[in-house]
């Protein structure tokens, strides 16, 4: 009997048991490598994982993830492996396995509406190797072939032998290196962890991509041991360590996986030498095969020819990199179909009870274990009975907002002027007009520099790196935690502390609580003008002077409010969801620190052009649709608007239009805000706003003083057909930040769950703003 069993549901050792010897078998298939890659944040992976058992006997494994901003499943997070099966089993019985774990894989993607899911295969795995003339083993199943290559070198030669295959611009540099005084050694992941995170970082920023959150690397140090992961690290005659080297490993073969360097390393020659010494190093271990890495035969420039030239430098053949693909039909729905009648709840409690009486017998007559399998069969069907109601009722819903029409939070005042902005040719004078503009919006003096970066984000990071390269004893960071991740991955990104604080009856930063934080091990503070509701900042900015504290002025809700700031940066964003919204871009504004920021940000590149076109045409099509349903996730891919990168030039354009509309989005935002503002201040009881005064209504917030209000509101709006935006979890609260949080928060955290905006944007309709005043008013009127 073939049954389907949850990973959670096996012992990781048995489950590792399986992938360590499978012919399938990597490190990607094993259970600290699924653990360390869910737990990274960013990457928003959720385990889907499943093992098959046959006649109590673990037959397989198969790492699965649900990819959740792409709509699509893949074999452990990115596509790198395939269901891994024991060792041992007969041709027939493997195709048998492989075929149940492809039709699982399948219902799964199913069940979360996935569009497609990915696969892959180790070049240095026993099927890879043993494919006969280099057919992909996936095509059997249905899968498409999507195979790349890569280059492996087989260690079974002579270290003359494998050195001969070395190019002679790889020897020489070798060679340097050593002269040099570099000196190469293992390393355990958990001694160098810090180290390794910092000199990543200012790989990636060198590089100008956004580094990787430090949970992969100590994830990386915490669930995969020295059998699995080896750390190769290069030292100069100092001792001091300025590259990295680290390979996975199973007994057959080795991959390099991932490394850094400083610029000192890079130029000594620190990566050839690391590079050759892990060679060496997985030959003397035993290891049979070592794969340099996926090239790109017949790619003349760019990138891909770079990366295939380094790799084949140190020797090797070019061998298929399996990958497959499955593409999925989504189901079409209809929001008039008929529902299913409802279920009479009476015939529900029956056929529970019936249940409950046949285990009891059947335990009796079969056992307990075969009983056991039973009722996990009679209780889905008993959900699936339990649920229709629901799902009527669901149904039903779907047809009343059709027929009304929804009502997005969303959607951006773009129109013809956008699409020709999107369209146009590179203008140089576009990003002098853009600075320009802004300087005027966000009030910023004629004597601050202005950095046009590529998102909030990465002025905040450009601002941080700044302070913190001119203070290397200080590394607190003080922000609130009521706040968006955006303020939290710039500090943990550059190795910093985030320190967070309580915020006001407003949900602006508590200047009093800020204020008592301060200490000589603080870098900077962050001020928020959140919502477009004004944080009085003299206090802060007074006593961040004291202590020379950097104080960061968050203006990114603020655009156009005209606000004076005595801040040493002020930050803006041009992405979705503000004032002015391009599909991403921001800006760093600075008197104190004006030569550092110009001189930092004179080494970022600007933000891929391709990829800020597509994200026009997909929020384009995606918030205009008739449906009035939000846009698709947006492909991953395509967010590389963060880590040090300067605005694209689509965006530069963008923004400047929105710019020149700026006064009109002001003053519709604020007419509708105060119209709903208006209904709202009849249940002040009920639920609470931002100060009006001086706000600029780039979001109207709403607090709402019991949870049970709440959730009144949220259905109410959602019968309605209107789509209302959600506040933040606090951040000291989230699983990525808990190890941060030194302190409650009690304020802060009693906000969870009931703060939310109402629609206010700017090309809403007079007919949309009645029914979103008649929504609030009978929401707020039952909920009393």
């Amino acid at each position: 009997m073939t049954e389907i069993v949850e990973r959670r549901d096996v012992v990781h050792s048995e489950w590792d048991a399986v992938a360590a010897t499978s012919p399938d078998g990597w490190v990607f298939a094993l259970s600290g490598w699924l653990d360390l890659i869910t737990d990274v944040p960013r990457w928003g992976l959720r385990d889907e994982s499943f093992a098959i058992r046959q006649s109590n006997r673990l037959v397989a494994v198969v790492p699965l993830h649900e990819v959740t901003a792409e709509r699509r499943l893949a074999c452990s997070g990115w596509g790198s492996t395939m269901p891994t099966l024991a060792d041992g089993l007969a041709d027939g019985e493997r195709h048998h396995i492989l075929q149940a774990a492809f039709d699982e894989i399948r219902r799964r993607a199913v069940q979360v509406g996935a569009e497609r899911v990915d696969f892959g295969l180790s070049p240095v795995c026993r099927t890879a190797l043993e494919s006969q003339n280099g057919v992909n083993p996936l095509l059997v199943f249905g899968i498409s072939d999507v195979s790349g290559h890569s280059r492996v070198l087989d260690l079974a030669l002579s270290e003359e032998a494998i050195r001969a295959q070395l190019s002679q611009d790889a020897r020489q540099k070798i060679k340097r290196a050593q002269t040099d005084g570099l000196s190469v050694g293992s390393i355990a992941w958990s001694e160098a962890l810090d180290r390794y995170y910092e000199i990543h970082c200012e790989t990636y920023q060198r590089t100008g991509v956004m580094p990787h959150q430090r949970e992969y690397f100590s994830g990386v140090a915490r669930h995969l041991d020295a059998s699995h992961v080896v750390l190769w690290a290069a030292r100069d005659r100092d001792g001091t360590i300025v590259a990295f080297h680290s390979d996975l490993c199973t007994a057959s073969g080795c991959q390099y996986h991932m490394g850094c360097s400083t610029a000192a390393g890079l130029d000594s020659g620190a990566n050839y030498l690391l590079f050759w010494h892990s060679i060496l190093g997985a030959k003397a271990a035993g290891r049979r095969w070592y794969e340099i890495g996926e090239v790109f035969p017949g790619v003349s420039a760019g990138k891909e020819r770079g990366l295939t030239v380094f790799k084949s430098k140190f020797g090797g053949t070019t061998r298929r990199n399996f990958r497959g693909t499955l593409s999925l039909s989504r189901p079409s729905t209809s929001a008039s179909a008929s529902p299913s009648p409802p279920i009479d709840t009476k015939f529900s409690s029956l056929l529970l009870e019936w249940l409950r009486v046949s285990y009891r017998l059947s335990a009796v007559i079969v056992g307990d274990r075969n009983a056991a399998r039973v009722k996990s069969v009679a209780l889905a069907v008993y959900r699936t009975v339990r649920g229709a109601p629901r799902r009527a009722a669901a149904a039903t819903q779907a047809v009343k907002v059709a027929s009304i029409g929804r009502i997005p939070f969303m959607r951006p005042l773009w129109d013809a002027a956008e699409d020709r902005a999107s369209a146009a040719p590179t203008d140089a004078s576009t990003r002098v007009a853009l600075e320009r503009a802004l300087r005027s919006a966000g009030a910023v003096k004629e004597d601050a520099a202005i950095v046009l970066t590529s998102s909030g984000r990465s002025a905040l990071q450009l601002a941080l790196s700044v302070v913190a390269a001119q203070n290397p004893g200080r590394r607190r960071v003080l922000l609130p935690s009521y706040s968006c991740r955006g303020l939290y991955d710039p500090i943990v990104n550059l190795g910093l502390v985030p320190d967070f604080v309580e915020v006001d009856r407003d949900l602006l930063p508590d200047s009093a609580d800020m204020i008592a934080q301060m200490g000589p091990d603080v870098l900077a503070c962050i001020a928020v003008h959140l919502c477009g509701c004004r944080m009085d900042t003299a206090p802060v900015v007074a006593a961040a002077g004291r202590h020379g504290i950097a104080v960061v002025e968050d203006c990114c809700h603020s655009l156009g409010a005209g606000l004076a700031s005595d801040a040493d940066f002020q930050i803006f964003s041009l992405g979705l969801g503000k004032t002015a919204m391009a599909t991403a871009g921001g800006a760093l504004a600075s008197r104190r620190f004006a030569d550092d920021v110009r001189a930092a940000a004179a080494l970022w590149q600007l933000d891929d052009p391709a990829a800020a076109a597509a994200r026009y045409r997909h929020f384009r099509t995606g918030y205009f649709q008739t449906s009035g349903r939000p846009p698709a996730p947006l492909p991953q891919q395509l967010y590389t608007q963060y880590g040090s990168r300067l605005i694209s030039d689509i965006d530069a354009r963008l923004a400047l239009v929105q710019l020149d509309k700026l006064s009109e989005i002001i003053s519709n935002r604020g007419q509708s805000g105060r119209r709903m503002r208006k209904v709202l201040s009849t249940r002040d009881h009920l639920v609470r706003t931002q100060a009006e005064r001086g706000h600029l209504h780039t979001k109207l917030t709403v607090t709402c003083l019991t949870k049970a209000v709440a959730d009144r509101l949220t259905r109410s709006m959602a019968a309605q057909g209107i789509e209302i935006e959600p506040m933040y979890l606090p951040l000291h609260t989230r699983d990525f930040a808990t190890a941060y949080a030194r302190r409650p928060l009690h304020f802060t955290e009693g906000l969870t769950g009931r703060v939310f905006n109402i629609p206010i944007r700017p090309n809403l309709t007079e007919r949309e703003l009645q029914r979103i005043e008649r929504a609030l008013g009978n929401a707020l009127a039952r909920a009393t």
